[in-house]
């Protein structure tokens, strides 16, 4: 069984147990060590409010963290950060894990992690065709009179500049346009948060938010799109959200 879904300005999508990617980079996760709070060589890593640092390195290749083995528990109050690489294609937060638990008022998140936006009179950033961030490609705001925001999976007021697929979505959002004055900047788009649990129990629990939103103008600017959640599980269970909105517009942006 397959669902999809498609946010307006950035895309989720939920896949079931469709193709298992075996490689990943070395997790940054230790049990009963780095990023686990719990203290526990249980399995788990505890992810909770004021525990140890909260997000993965910089991604170093297109694989994702190989994390199997490992379930991540994310505690009410805490957010698990998931960071991209924007300098090369496809360095994208992706985790690879036997579970996910998220926690009602618990979040991972991308948020404004994604192509930057413009300053001052500047376009934003978009997509190019080598699926990188660069100034007034693909997707991003031309500064105009309303700046523009960024696009993604949907069009933006003026900007049509559409890009991606719907079934699997791990593409960064795009940055919105400044408007002219100082400080009237594009607000980032957001990042990727790409879950593939296709080993031991392979189920995502959510009943927190999983997002990856773009992020509001500033002033006159305007706000970035949404970028993407990816989630590609052999179980998703739970009552929780999932978002990749865009930024709202600044003033007149």
């Amino acid at each position: 069984m397959r669902f999809r879904g498609l946010l307006v300005l950035g895309g989720f999508a939920l896949t079931m147990g469709v193709s298992h990617q075996a490689m990943g980079a070395a997790c940054p996760a230790v049990d009963n060590g780095a990023m686990d709070d719990d203290g526990l060589a249980n399995g788990i890593i505890t992810i909770s409010n004021g525990g140890a640092a909260d997000t993965f390195g910089t991604p170093t290749d297109t694989t994702g963290w190989a994390c199997g083995g490992l379930t991540f528990l994310v505690k009410a109050g805490a957010t698990l950060t998931i960071p991209q690489d924007l300098t090369n294609t496809g360095f994208v937060g992706k985790l690879i894990a036997d579970e996910v638990l998220v926690e009602p008022g618990g979040v991972i998140s991308s948020d404004g992690l994604g192509c930057a936006g413009g300053t001052n009179a500047a376009n934003g950033s978009g997509l190019d065709g080598s699926a990188e961030c660069a100034v007034s490609a693909t997707g991003a705001g031309a500064s105009a009179d309303p700046a523009q925001g960024g696009a993604y999976g949907g069009i933006s007021g003026a900007n049509t500049g559409r890009y991606g697929p719907a079934m699997a979505p791990e593409l960064w959002g795009s940055g919105g346009a400044g408007f002219g004055g100082a400080g009237d900047n594009g607000g980032a788009g957001g990042g990727v948060v790409s879950l593939e649990l296709l080993t031991g129990v392979g189920r995502l629990i959510n009943n927190g938010v999983i997002r990856a939103n773009g992020v509001a103008g500033a002033n006159n600017g305007g706000g970035g799109s949404g970028g993407s959640v990816y989630v590609n599980a052999l179980i998703a269970q739970g009552a929780g959200t999932f978002e990749a909105k865009g930024g709202a517009g600044g003033g007149t942006g």
